[in-house]
């Protein structure tokens, strides 16, 4: 066992990315000399789990009893409680590219939870109202009287931590789903991690395209900075497919196509938005 692991998860539908993009960037730019790789299984295929092994990654079987984005709570501290890692990151799988070493952030602010955040300010209280039949009424009530309006939201896409904080984090947002599919997890994370002060990433850690207040260009399908430097971690966030900036989005010369007019039409709306809500 190393000193630090990066947990993720996936199942069928988005192990052939998990495998060939997700894994394959992450094996390509990131020193894992120090750092475990452990994937959460929520149904992939044999032929998904053999390229998994073939990379010596760390496979958990896991019962797939609601939305991967909430039960992974569960099965993370399932895992790290019978492993004692210093830091701990858990990082989407299904949607998300690495493009630089990114070893540093387990070095860095090591008694902090890290988390990166949005550029523009996404509608987070609607969000949260929308939800609170998914979130324990108690808490449901804590996060309406909080005033997450004039926060910036946190993406959960990567979050890391201490071993003992990750662990609590996890218990705190799976205790209070009580409707285990998709979003609630994110209203929860925001809520835990501003009422314990964590440290703010630098948001290429995290970047989220079409809320990113930091101009890109893709190059030979990889994502650069306005300085003409490669963005770390490239998430291409989206609930919905539609709302997704990229096409053919993955790790390689062959992939990552803005889709112009939805791109710009999104970027609109959320400007719109900010400007009428937050400014």
């Amino acid at each position: 066992m190393k000193r630090n692991v990066i947990i993720s998860f996936s199942n069928e539908k988005h192990g052939d990315f998990l495998t060939d993009h997700w894994l394959r960037s992450l094996k390509d730019n990131v020193d894992l000399s120090d750092i475990d790789v452990v994937i959460l299984d929520y149904g992939l295929n044999e032929n998904q789990l053999e390229k998994l092994r073939k990379e010596n990654v760390e496979v958990i079987k896991c019962k797939c009893d609601g939305h991967i984005t909430a039960i992974r709570f569960r099965d993370m501290v399932k895992f790290l409680e019978k492993h004692h890692y210093d830091q701990v990151m858990s990082c989407d799988g299904g949607d998300i590219i690495f493009q630089t070493d990114i070893s540093n952030l387990f070095k860095e602010n090591k008694n902090s939870l890290r988390a990166a955040c949005e550029g523009y300010r996404m509608p987070f209280e609607i969000l949260s109202l929308s939800l609170q039949k998914s979130i324990s009424p108690s808490i449901a009530e804590e996060v309406k009287k909080y005033n997450v309006r004039m926060r910036k939201m946190i993406n959960a896409g990567v979050l890391i931590g201490p071993r003992k904080r990750i662990i609590e984090l996890c218990n705190f947002c799976y205790n209070n789903i009580t409707d285990k599919k998709f979003g609630p997890d994110m209203v929860l994370v925001n809520y835990f991690l501003y009422k314990n002060n964590f440290v703010e990433l630098d948001s290429r850690y995290n970047f989220i395209l079409y809320t990113s207040r930091i101009p890109f260009v893709i190059k030979d399908g990889k994502f650069y900075d306005n300085n003409g430097k490669l963005i770390p971690i490239v998430h291409n966030a989206g609930w919905l497919s539609p709302i997704r900036a990229i096409a053919f989005f993955g790790y390689g010369p062959n992939h990552n196509r803005i889709r112009l007019l939805r791109f710009y039409l999104l970027r609109t709306l959320i400007k719109l938005f900010n400007k009428l809500f937050y400014s």
